[in-house]
């Protein structure tokens, strides 16, 4: 970027330094090149699933990133849900010799087909908080049914 000059990552923190000219330039306003222009926040490392994002100040800084692995989970839960309601899948232990995975695993992860509709649609866009993953959703038998309790419990904002 033409106005930032340096970045430096912290433990805890980040600081931009910007380069005064662009910045005098940029806003219309005199400030001398040997004036050093920073802004520093705190900011920490957190890991969800396999992909790290950067907190800064309190605020998630990302970019939609889908975790195709949950997308994945979730998207077979509901193609199970599917099937047995439709008949085109005759039991779940079919399925799971369809779909190449444990028998158990298919039965753990039906109750993901009752996601609230919200849920579903932050996670295949990307945009589900940082501790969910596959590992938190594969079983999904301690997921309420309750959509706003689903929310709440998954750190998703209540819906008004």
């Amino acid at each position: 970027n033409d106005m930032i000059e340096t970045i430096t990552l912290e433990t805890n923190q980040i600081t931009l330094t910007f380069k005064p000219h662009y910045l005098a330039e940029a806003f219309g306003v005199p400030i001398d090149d040997q004036t050093e222009i920073t802004l520093t926040k705190p900011m920490k490392i957190k890991r969800r699933g396999q992909e790290m994002r950067m907190v800064i100040g309190g605020q998630e800084v990302t970019q939609a990133n889908p975790d195709q692995a949950l997308i994945k989970l979730v998207v077979r839960a509901h193609a199970l849900r599917t099937g047995l309601e439709d008949g085109s899948i005759p039991s779940i232990k079919d399925f799971a010799l369809q779909q190449h995975i444990d028998h158990a695993d298919a039965k753990r992860m039906l109750p993901l087909s009752y996601l609230a509709p919200d849920i579903v649609e932050a996670i295949m866009d990307g945009r589900q908080p940082e501790g969910v993953c596959v590992s938190t959703l594969r079983t999904g038998y301690d997921l309420p049914l309750l959509w706003t309790e689903q929310r709440r419990k998954l750190g998703f904002p209540a819906r008004t």
